[in-house]
């Protein structure tokens, strides 16, 4: 049997995929879903810091692969849970869109939120980072985000830009 195409834009993919995640608590919004032994699949926690996108000079709008992450995971019925940070003048851009998904959100202070600015040139994509948001430490995961993260079997890291690496076993 010949492999198929992981290709993005398959109209079937959303269907093939909430075939896979587990469906959401009782009371939220979103299909419910199992595997095919009839058993939920895991919960998700997506973490990571939102940023703010300029795409082509229009208005900032949220972004970060924790955003576009938790945007998939609410349109498949995961039951996922999201920890993030943004700067507190940017959370009516960033995080109001990502608390309208519908998941569950904690959100801790950062002292400035990532910034992108993106335009084309033809068929080329030109991004600027316009400022770095603050790195995550070991006290972050224990502490503010440990609600988002309690629960979950898989833990999506969305990192938008590196960073000093913290040592593995810093994390307990």
């Amino acid at each position: 049997r010949a492999a198929r195409s992981t290709g993005l834009g398959n109209r079937r993919d959303a269907a093939e995929l909430r075939r896979f995640v587990r469906p959401r608590a009782s009371g939220r919004r979103g299909p419910v879903h199992a595997d095919r032994d009839g058993a939920g699949l895991s919960t998700i926690a997506v973490v990571g810091n939102l940023a703010v996108d300029r795409v082509a000079g229009a208005e900032p709008r949220a972004g970060g692969g924790v955003y576009w992450a938790a945007r998939a995971a609410a349109h498949v019925g995961a039951d996922a849970a999201v920890a993030t940070r943004c700067a507190p003048q940017d959370r009516e851009t960033a995080l109001a869109p990502l608390e309208a998904l519908g998941l569950p959100v904690v959100c801790g202070d950062a002292s400035r939120t990532t910034r992108f600015s993106f335009h084309y040139e033809g068929d080329h994509r030109v991004m600027t980072v316009d400022a770095v948001g603050d790195a995550w430490a070991p006290a972050d995961v224990g502490g503010w985000a440990a609600s988002a993260l309690a629960d979950a079997e898989w833990v999506q890291v969305a990192g938008l830009l590196e960073t000093p690496k913290v040592p593995a076993n810093s994390y307990g």
